[in-house]
Order: structure tokens, then sequence, then C-alpha cells
């Protein structure tokens, strides 16, 4: 459950209460149940647009822009009615926040090390459920920082820097997306030691180790930087299953660090999960849904353009090059052969990657249903959605496509199952 302020204010009488309790305790099963039914609303809402705009040419033009008005103002209407309730789901990020001073205190005393904790935008808000869903990631992130990150005062003396160590914890909210950053001023990652500990464990190494490799690296399955448990790193959850609910939140994980300046994590990760802005694309005669909040920036990109460099494609971009990724390589859907392509640009500096389709077709909100069945998730798959016309289309999670195709692992190519019929 959840507390809401309900601005209940009662007066009157000599005896009267001046204030009561501002909050009510609304169990999150019934928002949930409310946030389907709005869910449901937002396709019926869908499929009335698409049957109007079917009946447009037979109605005559003045009584239709009365039809077209009175459709415009539910739609406005439905929107602010999404929005209040999601609204209702927000709590502060300073729930997940409020646990770690304990912890670094413990960790910090038990390593000898001196940490000093700082926490920036507790005020930000986010979906309850997301806060559930993090609260063990963002300990583990700030246990192995702790633990593994800060030197001892006398190795910070002598590498000039202050004897005790900053662990920030910030928050802040970015359009529809929330950033979390956890940074460190201590050592930083050993990338030589990272990639020698990984071939020992038979991992497949690249020759270059960028920061989006190294984080791969790390969160390898069964990876470990430690030659033996101990109480801050053989408990919890494990920085491989830290990335995979990051990715099942659609959310993004990213990574910079600098030998002894320090490391700084950062989990990029939607308001909220179940409605939101999508961009509609299509690769051949598939269609997919694209959240809005994970794309940086949309671009067309003119095939003579694209310029081929050790079997990958790259377009000149701000002055530099910009990979690209062909979304209908990744998925092995067959493309239209067009006279330009549009493409999605996701991340930022080094790490940005252009996702390629083959058309950007609108715009629209959509109903995300999630895959929870294993059988039949698939890698840069989030879910699913209705348009309202009778298709059911795939939700994509360019985040983790984008990993994926910087990482130059194989794209699940044929495993994309059919998602056309209601």
């Amino acid at each position: 459950g959840a507390d809401f302020a309900t601005g209940m204010h009662v007066t009157g009488g000599t005896n009267a209460v001046s204030s009561v309790s501002q909050y009510v305790r609304v169990d999150l099963v019934k928002l949930d149940e409310l946030m389907r039914m709005i869910g449901d609303l937002v396709i019926s809402r869908a499929r009335l647009e698409g049957t109007l705009a079917s009946l447009e040419a037979r109605i005559p033009a003045v009584e239709w822009r009365a039809v077209h008005e009175n459709s415009a103002a539910i739609e406005r209407q439905l929107r602010g009615l999404r929005e209040g309730v999601v609204r209702v789901r927000l709590v502060r990020v300073g729930e997940i926040f409020r646990r770690m001073p304990f912890v670094v205190r413990d960790l910090a005393k038990e390593s000898g090390a001196r940490v000093r904790l700082s926490l920036q935008g507790q005020d930000t808000e986010i979906d309850k459920f997301l806060i559930e869903r993090m609260m063990d990631p963002m300990l583990h992130l700030v246990r192995n920082a702790v633990s593994h990150g800060f030197e001892l005062p006398a190795e910070r003396r002598a590498a000039g820097k202050p004897e005790e160590g900053t662990l920030s914890l910030s928050a802040v909210a970015a359009g529809e997306s929330v950033v979390i950053d956890i940074a460190d001023d201590g050592r930083g990652i050993d990338t030589e030691d990272v990639v020698r500990r990984a071939r020992l464990a038979g991992l497949p190494v690249p020759e270059h180790v960028d920061a989006s490799g190294l984080l791969d690296l790390l969160c390898a399955p069964g990876f470990s930087t430690r030659d033996a448990t101990d109480r801050a790193s053989g408990r919890g959850v494990g920085m491989a299953v830290v990335k995979s609910t990051i990715q099942q939140l659609n959310g993004v994980l990213r990574l910079s660090s600098q030998p002894g300046r320090g490391t700084r994590f950062s989990i990029e990760l939607p308001l909220t999960l179940s409605i939101t802005e999508a961009m509609i694309a299509t690769v051949g005669d598939r269609t997919f849904a694209v959240p809005q909040g994970a794309v940086r920036e949309v671009i067309e990109i003119e095939p003579a353009r694209l310029r081929r460099i050790e079997n990958h494609e790259v377009v000149p971009y701000r002055g530099g090059s910009l990979p690209v990724v062909r979304l209908g390589r990744l998925f092995g859907i067959a493309e239209h052969g067009r006279r330009t392509l549009h493409a999605f640009v996701v991340g930022s500096g080094l790490e940005a990657v252009a996702i390629a389709v083959d058309r950007i077709t609108g715009q629209r909100e959509i109903v995300v249903r999630p895959t929870s069945d294993p059988m039949i998730k698939v890698e840069g798959v989030a879910g699913a959605t209705d348009l309202g016309d009778g298709r059911v289309v795939l939700i994509l999670n360019l985040g983790a496509l984008a990993q994926a195709a910087r990482a130059g692992a194989p794209g699940p190519a044929g495993a994309v199952p059919q998602a056309r019929s209601a």
C-alpha cells in the first residue's frame, strides 16, 4: 500500500477538529486495477478514432467538425485522467535512499574505509512498482562501491586525495524518465584485472574493451572481482541480476570509470511502465512500438551516406560518425528497399547508436502489456500492445538492443514471435 494526500480540512464548532490526517492508505493492487481500466479506455479510444476516420468521407463537414471536437475533448480528458492516476502512483526516490546511510556506515566500518554519503534529488518521484523492484539492485551497487571502490585512508592520502571518500546518490527527472546515479571518488575499476578474470572464467572478451564492454563483462553471469566472498559481495543480487532487473523495467544501465578518480553507475528508468507515449515504426511487413522516453533523437539516413567499416555500418553525425544497426537484420526480417531510412538514436557520446527502421509512421499513446513468461521472452522486446485496430505489436527495449549491438552480440534473429492479430 501507499499513502496519498486527500487535502481534507474541517472547521466549525467550538470543538471542531482543525485538521485531520491528509493521507489515505491505498492498496497498490487497487491502483494497478485502476490503471488497467484506464488502459482499456485508451485502447477503446484508439478503436473509436479508427472508426471515425473511416466515416469522415461520408459525413457532411459541418457535422463532422462537431464529432471531431467531441472526440478530441474525450482524448484530452482521458490523457488528464491517465496522468492523474500516474501521479497518484508516484512516490519519492527517497524511499530507496533512506536505507543507504546505515548500509554505508556498517560496510565502511568493516572495510576500514572512511566514506561520506551525499544524497541529492530525494524528492524526485517514480512509480511505486519501480521503487519496489529497484531496492535490491541499488543496495548491491552501493555495497560494491563501499567494499570494492574506496581506498583506505592512508592510500587516499598517498594519492593526494582526502582521507574521507565521497559516495553520491542522486536522482533527477528527465522528461518521461528518471535518472539515478551512484558515483564514488574511489580507485576506479581496473579494466586489465577485469579482462584477466573474465578470460580465466572463460568469458568472451572483445579486443578493445570500452565502458560498455567493461559493463558487459562485470554483468556476465558467473563473473566476480573477488577471490572469496565476503559479507558485502557474497549476499543479495549479483551484477548480472542488477542489469537484468533494469532491462526488465525498460531501463538502461551505464558505466563510466577512471583509474584513481572513481566510478559512476547511471540508471535510466521510465517514469511509469503502464501507459506511455510511443513511436510506431515498420520494418518489412512488421510493425513495432518504441517508447519515446528511450529515444534521444530521430534522424533520416540517406543510404548513399552509409559507410562500411569492418562489417559495421556508420553514418556521419555531428562532426563524427554514428554506428548504425538495422533492426531488420537484428530480428531477421526482410527490409523494404527505400530511398531513405529512419533511425532512433539511443545513448549519448561514444555510446550513441542509431537503430534503423524502414519507416516511422506516427506517434501514439500505448498500453504496455509486459511479457513475463520466460519461454517467450526475447532480448530487446519489452512486451506488446494493442494499437486499437486489431493489431497486436511488439514493444521494443531500444536500450537492450543498443547494448547488444555495441557488444557485438548476435541479435535474436528469427526469434521475434508473430504479433499481428488481436
